[in-house]
């Protein structure tokens, strides 16, 4: 018997493979042509005398286009940059539902950035660039591109890693500090500019310093075990000369 929610469950791993294998493919194409422009640019301008005046242009292009492919396989990955101090000392429970929440909080935020990505692109459809006489529209999507993949990505993963509870717990907690900074906008639009100072010094360099001492505590932890080891063998007798 087929348990409940399983359909959707297969679903997400479907897609996820699907998008996985659809990324990493053409970010795999995208370095192989940016090698070989980069190349031909450097031969012909180097070796020949007869720049090619289109090279850089369209290899800047597809830098940003792989740079966003690049995000959203390091997304699917987990290998964004992350504080995982405090989550790898909670119970694995609790690690689920923190995991959760970071995933809605990706699809969140990714969404927000939509709509002002693909506004910009509209703006620089106007913009014709001097090399490849393209309309630079073409570089800008790369944006709403990676934003839509990553928003997909994140909800596949939801999908396959959470159960219904764990997102309902989630949507409870962002919807707290969503609250909890809405009504906090007076407060923040009085500060102006100061509000980038509370973040970055306040909460980023508050995140930084706690992982620095819990990392610091679990060292200082491994060498005192190490310590008492070796001075435990030493006392009976059985520490080789050679680990001294």
């Amino acid at each position: 018997m087929r348990r409940p929610g399983a359909s959707r469950w297969s679903a997400g791993a479907r897609l996820d493979y699907l998008l996985t294998r659809l990324t990493e493919s053409l970010a795999a194409l995208l370095v192989a042509f940016e090698v070989m422009i980069l190349f031909a640019g450097v031969v012909s301008r180097y070796v020949f005398h007869n720049p090619l005046t289109w090279s850089d242009e369209l290899a800047s292009i597809l830098f940003l286009w792989l740079a966003m492919l690049g995000a959203v396989i390091a997304l699917r990955k987990s290998e964004h940059m992350r504080l995982t101090a405090v989550v790898s000392r909670v119970p694995a429970a609790w690690q689920r539902t923190l995991e959760t929440v970071a995933a809605l909080v990706i699809v969140v935020f990714v969404l927000l950035i939509i709509e002002p990505a693909w506004r910009y692109g509209e703006q620089e459809w106007a913009i014709i660039t001097p090399a490849l006489s393209i309309h630079n529209s073409w570089r800008a999507s790369a944006l709403v591109v990676g934003m839509v993949l990553m928003a997909v990505i994140a909800v596949a993963q939801l999908a396959i890693r959470s159960n219904s509870r764990e997102i309902g717990v989630a949507l409870v907690a962002i919807l707290c500090v969503a609250a909890a900074l809405w009504l906090a906008r007076p407060a923040l639009f009085a500060i102006g500019n100061y509000n980038l100072v509370v973040f970055f010094v306040l909460l980023v360099a508050a995140g930084l310093i706690s992982w620095t001492v819990i990392w610091m505590k679990q060292q200082a932890r491994h060498i005192s075990a190490h310590l008492k080891d070796i001075g435990a063998k030493v006392v009976s007798g059985t520490l080789p000369i050679y680990t001294l």
